[in-house]
């Protein structure tokens, strides 16, 4: 038997260890999302800045700390390593798909995907898979001492996913961003002009 109940997946379904928490993630996202950007076709000025102000910061946690959030639930649902990083990276995807789309009203569609790369985007990346590695090595950590098990709190694979989102984000922001803002447009010049 499988020490760890969280990689034991046979104990739940596919649908209730993964595709009901990915869809509550996903709809989540998109009413938070949809719900501020209609704010801003609201008349009523009180109204207006109540729903833009808190549905927007709201928007923004949700999608910097939903990490915290969905992968403990994909963790003690059961969810296999793969589905508990595809599920929780769902959100960010959707933000990322999101931006592309949104850039491509501007630009091309390769200059929009090269946006991402945009250091906002990529601390949003960045954020997401620390936020992961953080989020197994306390579910672990909260499995073991609950269940008495002997399981090994501390991996390889989530330190060294804690250790490259730190040292990306360190890299992002050096020089208060300028660096990396230089560099990114530096190389934007030279892929497309």
């Amino acid at each position: 038997m499988n020490p760890n109940p969280a990689e034991d997946n046979s104990r739940c379904s596919l649908l209730s260890r993964f595709v009901i928490p990915c869809g509550v993630g996903v709809f989540v996202f998109f009413t938070l999302f949809l719900t501020y950007y209609s704010s801003w076709y609201v008349e009523n000025r009180m109204l207006h800045f109540i729903l833009t102000d808190i549905v927007g910061a709201l928007y923004g946690f949700y999608l910097l700390f939903h990490a915290l959030i969905l992968y403990p639930i994909f963790y003690f649902r059961g969810a296999a390593l793969h589905e508990r990083i595809s599920g929780t990276f769902l959100i960010t995807s959707c933000w990322l798909i999101k931006e592309v789309i949104r850039m491509t009203e501007f630009f091309s569609i390769a200059e929009s995907i090269f946006y991402l790369l945009m250091s906002v985007q990529a601390g949003i990346i960045l954020l997401s898979i620390g936020l992961m590695a953080g989020s197994e090595l306390v579910c672990r950590k909260i499995e073991k001492k609950k269940k008495s098990l002997d399981l090994r709190v501390v991996t390889p694979m989530p330190v060294f996913f804690a250790l490259f989102a730190i040292s990306g984000t360190a890299f992002v922001l050096r020089s208060g961003g300028l660096s990396y803002f230089f560099n990114f447009y530096d190389l934007y010049k030279m892929v497309f002009f």
